[in-house]
């Protein structure tokens, strides 16, 4: 019984297809463009990774320094310095983790922003939604 619907599926997608070139050659060229953006956003993917590594490593190299640091103390105020430099240090790589972060989700949204906006210009000419 499965197969017989689909079967039936499978028939009635073909004419639907073959009557309306216009929508197989829209659907084929939405498709090489969201291709194309996977493309525009995987190919800065590596310089963001190694970007995010470097930081991870930078912040093992902080928690090394600030142990050193804790385990030399002979006071406790030598140990109350160590916390300030740390966390002066872990708050200013806050920040620069917060801008790097907001740097990449505007890349990533400026190339979402293009191809939302060629395909809506696209549909407006090609006869999409957008022509009524």
């Amino acid at each position: 019984m499965a197969q017989k619907a689909d079967q039936a599926e499978t028939k009635g997608a073909a004419p639907f297809i073959a009557a309306f070139p216009e929508v197989s050659a829209l659907a084929t060229k939405r498709m090489e463009e969201i291709s194309q953006l996977q493309a525009q956003l995987f190919q800065g993917m590596p310089d963001i990774n190694k970007r995010w590594m470097d930081r991870m490593q930078s912040e093992a190299a902080l928690a090394a320094q600030f142990t050193a640091k804790l385990a030399a103390a002979h006071s406790v105020p030598d140990a109350a310095s160590a916390w300030e430099e740390w966390i002066t240090r872990r708050m200013e790589m806050a920040t620069e983790d917060a801008k790097l972060l907001l740097a990449d989700s505007q890349k990533i949204s400026e190339a979402a922003t293009a191809f939302l906006s060629s395909g809506f210009k696209a549909g407006a000419n090609g006869g999409g939604p957008q022509s009524k």
